[in-house]
Formats: structure tokens, sequence, C-alpha cells
């Protein structure tokens, strides 16, 4: 009988581990444990709504870059910064999301931004994070997030224009810090500046005929460089169209030509940029769609490859193909999102989706422990003074996580029981029969 009891327990727990969380492999053999009871059949954008919730710190009012992002934290100049809403809140605005879960901190993140009077001569009318001053990039996010916000006027325009009017070099372009000397220019500067000031309507507050001319010292052989006579590199040509196209000085350039250059990079039957992230091909779709040409490229081919990237995990997108869960970045599922608006086809996110993993922003183990290693504490630089924030635990997820063996308790303590009650008969059986012996009483 005892033999019997143990054959039964070694079957249950052969069984139990059938119901344990088992190991998969998930993108580019990375592996994650989760449970099959996890699982969530929703729509590809619920997921990627979910996963913008994630990264969403409502005490803040702005979004971390990954699930693994560094915590802002003062003592190591960690703060977020004016992208840090402005570029969610596009994602959200083109997912019809921005009442999805409450945000309404951004507005307050975003007004603390604004310098005082006495402080704009010094730091710039508005700020590009907590500890980081006004520049011509920093003014494109603010312009685009006071405007997503429908704050725009809590700006001081003739502030922010004559801050940008400073930004522009002598060769006509815009360097990104006016306390720089000399004023260095650049693609990115010259576009930030560009696209506030369009913002703003002020274009025509600055040299636009010098702003002109710069943009086409960058641009050569159908493609732009970020810097004056510099190389041609795909990733730029966008941001050299969209400011001629706001100079409206877009026919100044070959179209043919530019095209070409696109495409000479761009595979075709697989719709996307080769060898490059998912943000490269959004960049090569972004210049062909300005110019009117989306039609030269396989669009059921982009929007395929496009879905191929997201992620079951915890529907996030992915860079490239065998990119895994450690590449994982709001970068890459603003850049789909923007693909799919381009092409109007945003609709490809109704298709139905399973994630496995609720998504979860936790603090970096490496941050711990650089906390630990280089930064003193103190009484003001404990956890309980919101530096270093708790980790957040999915307790749905911590329980659920229980359930197998819960299950498998119950299934073999029938089993356990009757071994103990046997062995318990057995020792009252050879208490009576010593008892029995001569010499006994």
């Amino acid at each position: 009988m005892r033999n019997a009891a143990l054959f039964i327990i070694v079957i249950m727990l052969i069984g139990m581990t059938m119901v344990v969380p088992v190991s998969v492999r998930i993108e580019n053999n990375t592996r994650e444990i989760f449970h099959s009871a996890l699982a969530q059949g929703i729509t590809r954008r619920d997921a990627t709504i979910n996963y913008m919730e994630a990264l969403y710190s409502s005490n803040e009012g702005a979004f971390y870059s990954s699930l693994k992002d560094w915590p802002t934290d003062p003592r190591v100049h960690s703060h977020h910064s004016v992208a840090d809403v402005s570029q969610p809140l596009t994602v959200l605005i083109s997912l019809n999301a921005q009442s999805a879960f409450d945000i309404s901190n951004c507005t307050s993140f975003a007004l603390g931004l604004i310098n005082e009077p006495l402080k704009v001569d010094v730091f710039g009318p508005v700020n590009f994070s907590a500890d980081t001053p006004c520049s011509a990039a920093g003014a494109r996010g603010a312009t685009e997030l006071f405007s997503q916000l429908g704050i725009l006027n809590q700006l001081d325009d003739d502030a922010l224009v004559s801050f940008l009017r400073y930004c522009q070099a002598t060769d006509g372009g815009f360097g990104d810090n006016i306390w720089e000397s000399p004023l260095i220019s650049n693609l990115i500067s010259t576009h930030s500046a560009l696209y506030a000031l369009n913002i703003l309507d002020s274009v025509d507050s600055i040299d636009t005929s010098a702003a002109v001319s710069y943009l086409l010292s960058c641009y050569s052989g159908g493609g732009f460089s970020y810097v004056q006579d510099g190389g041609a590199e795909q990733s730029a040509i966008p941001l050299g169209l969209l400011s001629l196209e706001i100079l409206d000085a877009l026919d100044s350039i070959d179209s043919e030509e530019v095209i070409s250059y696109v495409l000479s990079e761009w595979d075709n039957s697989s719709g996307y940029v080769t060898d490059g992230t998912i943000v490269d091909t959004e960049r090569a779709i972004w210049s062909l769609e300005i110019l009117d040409a989306l039609d030269r490229i396989n669009l059921d081919a982009v929007v395929s490859w496009v879905l191929s990237r997201q992620s079951s995990a915890y529907g996030e997108f992915l860079p490239f193909p065998g990119g895994g869960l450690e590449d994982e970045r709001l970068e890459w599922t603003r850049a789909a999102v923007h693909i799919l608006s381009l092409i109007n086809r945003l609709d490809a996110l109704n298709e139905e989706f399973t994630v496995y993993m609720d998504p979860v922003y936790t603090v970096p183990q490496d941050y711990l422990d650089y906390i630990a290693e280089h930064v003193e504490t103190s009484t003001t630089t404990t956890p309980g003074s919101g530096y270093i924030p708790l980790p957040n635990i999915n307790w749905s997820q911590f329980f659920a996580g229980l359930v197998p063996f819960l299950i498998g308790a119950v299934i073999i303590s029938p089993a356990l029981w009757w071994l103990y009650s046997d062995r318990h008969a057995k020792r009252e059986r050879a208490e009576i029969k010593k008892a029995r012996k001569p010499g006994r009483r």
C-alpha cells in the first residue's frame, strides 16, 4: 500500500509539471516565463495602448522610454524632457486614444517647464527638461506638446520667436544652443526651429532665403546630410524635405532623384529598408509620402512587415527582424504607428492579437547598482523621498502564478492524507500487538 501511495504522488507531481509555467522562446532566442492562463486575446491597437499606459508615470505626467528605463533622479541629473511627452502623445493621438487612460498630469508637466520672465534671458522661454534650458529642439517639442494639449496660448510667442531668431546662424541654418560661440548649424536644429516657427505662424520672422540656401547646401545626389556639405544619409531626407516644405521651396530639389535615392535601399518584396531598423523604414516611407510617391512601393508588404514587428510578449514593437525583448523601446512603437498612419493603414491594428504578459515598468537593477556605488545615501535620498521608486508588483500576475501550485496541492492532498492515515493505522496495530505479548501489562 505504501508503494502504491508513493506511485500516486509521483504521478501527481509529473502532472503538475504540465501546468507549471514554462520557458518559451520569444523573438531572437529571448526566453520569458509566462502562464498560458495569462494569454489575452485583444486587438493590436489595444495591445499598443496598454504598452503605452505601462510606460506612463501618472505622478510625473510623462512617459518612460522603455519598461527598463532609469527613473527620474535629480541626484544623477535624470529628468523627463518635453520629448518624453510630445512623442508618446503623438502615438495616442494617431490611435485616437487620448482618453484611454488619465494623462491629465501631462499638462502640469508642460506648464512646469515655462520659465519666469526674469529667467528667460538666461534659460530661454521654456526649458527642454527640468535642468536643461531652451534649445531649438526644445522649442519644437514645446510648441508641439502645448499644441497637443490645447494650451499653446500659455507660451510666450514673442519670447519664443525671438529666441529662435537668435538660433539662426550666419550660414542660414540653425544651431541648437544660442549660448554657443560660434553658433554651429545643423539639419536637426534647422528643422526643429522651422517646425516651431511654423506652429507659431512666424516663419517670415527669420531670413527664409538664407535658410533655403543652407538646406540646399545639405542636399546632394538625392539625399541630405546633417551638416553643411556633409555626406548624404537616408535618415536625414525627411528632415530636409519637411524643412523645404515649410519654406515653400520643395521644388528646389529634383524629386525623382530623391525618390531613386530612397528606393536604392528599399526591399520592395518585403516592405522595409534593407539592413535598417523600423525607424529607417519610417523615414523612407515618410520621404516618399512627402513627395507623393507611395505608389512606388508595395504597401501591403509594408503593412505585413510592420505588423510582424509587434511582439506577443507585451504588445510592443521591436526594431528589426530578429529583435528581442532586450531591444524594447517606445521609439519603435512610435515609428510603427507613424508608418501605418502615413500609408493610411491604421485599420490594420484592429486585427486580433495575443499578448502573454502585462507590460509593467520596473526599476532596472543597473540603476540601483549605480546609485549604490556612486551616490551617497542620506535621509534626503532614501526611497521614501521618491528618488528610488519601489518596484511595481503585478499582483494579478503574481497570484496567477500560484494557481498551478494550488491546483497541484488540491490534487495531491488526498494521496498524502491517505499515506499519513495508513502509516498512523499501522503504528496503532503495532502497539496493540506489543501489548498482547507475554510479560506486557
